[in-house]
């Protein structure tokens, strides 16, 4: 357990303010979405008008993010991007990943072998996301303690909650490498006889509160 919530908590502090770094569009399987940036087309003929016509507040469309292996999907924030296991890795900086790992008693090369394991990687401009899967059964308040005890800087708090998918636990920590400090939410859901991870980070600890209290209405078995 230690050893995937240590890679867990490394993917989310590696990702902190990746989010205006471009995505190549092969990687954006993810988030299939139905709008297009550009509006419809019209073959490239205008209707002539005399008058300016005021223009439509467009709204833009949920994107549903579908986790297969943790057996979940949900509403990922606008704007927050799907990443690969190489992205991750091609903006990884030396000098942090080598103290993350060292501090979570990781080599490189386990860090690199479980990035695949991870169902979901998506990224914004104020914060980032992880999904994995975490066993077969909740862990107790007590458990997840002791286990984000080891790897955290400081625990804020654990709280029950319910998702139509399943029962959830989430706790609420923060984490520092260097001068940099993340502040995390990281939900348990039992669902469908295994455990589901998604972990929430941001820079700020009431945005990181906020986006929780914004996804979790949407989560679904998937």
């Amino acid at each position: 357990m230690l050893s995937r919530l240590s890679v867990v908590l490394v993917c989310a502090v590696l990702l902190a303010g990746c989010g205006g770094e471009p995505v190549a569009e092969e990687d954006k399987i993810l988030i299939p979405s139905t709008s297009s940036p550009l509006g419809p087309s019209d073959g490239g003929k205008s209707a002539p008008s005399a008058q300016a016509r005021p223009k439509e507040k467009k709204q833009r469309k949920a994107n549903v993010v579908v986790a297969a292996r943790a057996g979940i999907r949900f509403t990922a924030p606008a704007g927050w991007a799907p990443w690969t296991a190489k992205d991750l890795q091609g903006t990884a900086r030396s000098t942090e990943l080598q103290e993350l790992l060292d501090r979570m008693g990781l080599t490189r090369e386990q860090f690199a072998s479980s990035l695949d394991d991870f169902d979901v990687f998506l990224v914004g401009l104020s914060g980032n996301l992880n999904v994995s899967t975490a066993g077969t059964s909740l862990p107790s308040e007590a458990e997840m303690r002791s286990q984000y005890a080891t790897v955290t800087s400081s625990i804020d708090r654990v709280e029950d909650v319910d998702t139509a998918a399943g029962p959830g636990r989430v706790i609420h920590y923060s984490i520092t490498a260097g001068s940099l400090t993340q502040h995390g939410a990281s939900l348990m859901i039992l669902t469908g006889g295994r455990v589901a991870n998604l972990t929430i980070t941001t820079a700020d600890p009431s945005e990181t509160s906020s986006r929780l209290a914004d996804l979790l209405p949407t989560i679904r078995r998937a």
